[in-house]
């Protein structure tokens, strides 16, 4: 909440991956390299990867008129919408800042990766060809 009343930003994003952050239990080595697969897709697919360390970290803040805003444009509502907003954030100058955390790993995880990955590329393919329409229509 300080990043946001000190107006050092206008979104504070949790990370798992700073150093400060405190991990009781971590993910599976399954879920690992998951995890690391799919950090590099975003970040070949967005760019997201160069300013963000855990863009799928559940802790995020933002400032309230900025939040209204950002999901009431989303048409994401899947696993990926956080990459969605960070992208529609990024592209309208908003800043943001991350934080680190305290996290334990909940191993009752729906997610699947082996019935998840083409789903995910699917979604980041759609969000990249609507943003970047978007982008030419309001540019």
């Amino acid at each position: 909440m300080e990043l946001l009343r000190s107006g050092a930003c206008e979104i504070a994003h949790g990370s798992r991956k700073l150093g400060e952050s405190r991990i009781f239990r971590a993910q599976s080595l399954y879920r690992r390299i998951y995890a690391r697969f799919f950090r590099v897709a975003v970040d070949m697919l967005t760019g997201i990867g160069r300013e963000l360390t855990d863009t799928q970290c559940g802790f995020k803040i933002y400032r309230g008129d900025v939040g209204r805003q950002l999901y009431g444009q989303c048409f994401t509502d899947g696993f990926m919408f956080d990459v969605e907003v960070i992208l529609r954030a990024r592209r309208q100058g908003r800043v943001i800042k991350e934080f680190p955390i305290e996290w334990t790993c909940n191993r009752d995880s729906r997610l699947s990766p082996s019935r998840s990955f083409w789903g995910v590329v699917r979604e980041l393919t759609t969000i990249r060809r609507i943003l970047g329409e978007d982008k030419q229509r309001n540019p």
